[in-house]
């Protein structure tokens, strides 16, 4: 029974040599048709699979060098054919006004022997060289006009190469410029096209310009809305250099998570940049954020959740949008930011140049609009807060001293030396349009004085227009010594208002640099002012 049983197990394995030898005999001797069905085949699966208009220039197939030994025991397994291609172009069904869905220069594929004659299909490895994809806005992708039945045979890959690979997010406003990513090497690996793909991508990120590595999950693929097709993973964004753009730099680094549909994404992470600074004043400062972002590819559109950031050691959050309107031109931008208890020290070393003139403790609330209009961004610059600055102590020796005298005569003690390093206090409420900052209200305070104003700033020219009040504890004579105390003393009564000792309106005038300040005769003696007053406290 035994020998019987190797007798027929031996004239099948004979059986089955003399027929894969004599098929690859057969398409040894016919390529060119081969070629032919092949290109049919691609042509045919990948129209069934993305509901597409399929050109595909040329193909060749490159058949293996085989054992017959080898291949009657293995069943043809392992023998891999080489398929070469050039020039594919996948475009949206009856949609010639968009962009292809894909485009592919060359491409180079190992196919098993086997499965060029088998329903279903394995690439064993694919290198593409030079792919472009289209993404159009939901709206735009077309939907699948045919039946709802099974769909083409399955194809899978073991691994996948793309290099020099451009994705492309269509505007919904035509005129707009397209989002585009240059994508050097992606390696992608999956075990059939009906799951996920595993991905790892090098990217160069033109700007800011930087070196983004990526990895995750993408798919599977949708047929109707390519759009929505699943994508997640983590990424690292190094070296970005900042000074790209026109007010600010520094190199920015960056990691997270990302997740969603491939027009629209999620993404989580932490963003540093140990140097930032404006150039205008180029004082560096540590700046790290953690941040959550919803990104639409399709628009641009960014909705910020709240953005948690740290500059220097002064915490602050923000919130809002950076949206593109039906019909605008340009991005608006609309944000919140809140800072509670922040260092004063930290904004002003950002902002100006040298070392930071004053130290405290600030709490500042806005909204920030910058509306897609022409221009510079700080004459497009729309701004309402208030904020509020304690124990405010200025650190340049001049300013202090001139604070410390005028809270000795605000008190009525202007020989008393031991009154110095006066705290500060600060608050306000101002709008910002038209590169002008209008506070509607701006009071400032050292012990024994209260100064109210209101007024304007022009940010082009540095011109300073205010115009309010001084409120002083004691009497104006108080302020003064020697003979000048008892020559106005008689006067006290006509200074003495609004419960104060002193009320005295006060005009600045002039600019930023060289402020003139002035106390009106007229009205001090009638007690008017067109500014805001300040009660005593």
């Amino acid at each position: 029974m035994v020998k019987r049983i190797l007798t027929w197990v031996g004239v099948v394995v004979v059986v089955i040599a003399l027929a894969i030898g004599g098929l690859m005999l057969y398409i040894s001797r016919q390529t060119g048709s081969l070629d032919t069905v092949l290109r049919q085949r691609a042509v045919e699966y990948l129209s069934n699979r993305f509901n597409a208009q399929v050109e595909l220039q040329e193909i060749h197939v490159q058949l293996p060098r085989y054992n017959l030994l080898r291949a009657v025991f293995q069943r043809g397994r392992g023998l891999l054919a080489q398929v070469d291609g050039k020039g594919l172009l996948v475009r949206y069904q009856k949609r010639t006004d968009l962009p292809p869905m894909f485009r592919i220069d060359s491409f180079r594929a190992n196919i098993g022997f086997e499965g060029l004659f088998r329903p279903s299909r394995r690439v064993a490895g694919l290198k593409i060289d030079g792919m472009e994809i289209n993404v159009p806005p939901r709206e735009d992708r077309p939907k699948s006009n045919g039946p709802s039945g099974k769909g083409p045979v399955a194809l899978s890959f073991g691994e996948a190469r793309i290099q020099n690979l451009r994705l492309v997010i269509l505007p919904k406003v035509q005129s707009k410029e397209p989002l585009e990513f240059q994508i050097r090497d992606i390696r992608l690996e999956t075990a059939d096209e009906a799951g996920e793909v595993k991905y790892q991508a090098d990217l160069f990120n033109p700007k800011p310009p930087g070196e983004i590595v990526s990895h995750g999950m993408f798919g599977p693929w949708e047929k109707d809305d390519p759009g929505g097709t699943p994508l997640s993973g983590n990424y690292d964004f190094n070296h970005a250099d900042l000074s790209i753009f026109p007010a600010i730099a520094g190199i920015l680094y960056s990691t997270g998570t990302f997740s969603g549909e491939l027009s629209t994404i999620t993404a989580k992470g932490q963003a540093t940049v140990p140097d930032f600074r404006l150039k205008r004043a180029n004082n560096p400062v540590n700046l790290q954020t953690s941040f959550e972002v919803l990104v639409d590819g399709t628009n641009g559109n960014t909705e910020l959740k709240p953005v948690n950031a740290i500059l220097g050691s002064t915490r602050f959050t923000t919130s809002g949008a950076i949206l593109k309107q039906h019909g605008q031109t340009k991005r608006s931008i609309d944000l919140t930011v809140q800072m509670k208890q922040g260092e004063v020290a930290d904004l002003l070393k950002l902002a100006m140049a040298g070392s930071p003139m004053l130290k405290g403790k600030i709490n500042f609330d806005a909204a920030i609009k910058v509306p897609p209009i022409s221009g510079k961004v700080k004459e497009k610059l729309i701004v309402d807060g208030t904020f509020s600055i304690a124990d405010g102590y200025f650190l340049r020796s001049q300013v202090r001293q001139r604070l410390d005298g005028l809270s000795r005569r605000a008190q009525g003690e202007p020989k008393d030396l031991q009154i110095e390093d006066v705290m500060t206090e600060l608050a306000g409420k101002l709008h910002i349009e038209d590169a002008a900052v209008t506070f509607s209200s701006l009071n400032f305070s050292v012990p024994g004085a209260r100064v109210a104003l209101m007024g304007s700033y022009d940010m082009n020219q540095g011109n300073i227009n205010f115009d309010g009040s001084a409120s002083l504890d004691a009497k104006v004579s108080q302020t003064l010594t020697g003979w000048k105390r008892i020559l106005v003393k008689p006067f006290d009564p006509l200074f003495a208002r609004n419960g104060a000792g002193t009320f005295l309106p006060i005009e600045i005038r002039g600019d930023s640099k060289h402020p003139k300040f002035s106390v009106p005769i007229g009205k001090a003696l009638t007690g008017s002012t067109s500014g805001p007053k300040v009660a005593k406290n």
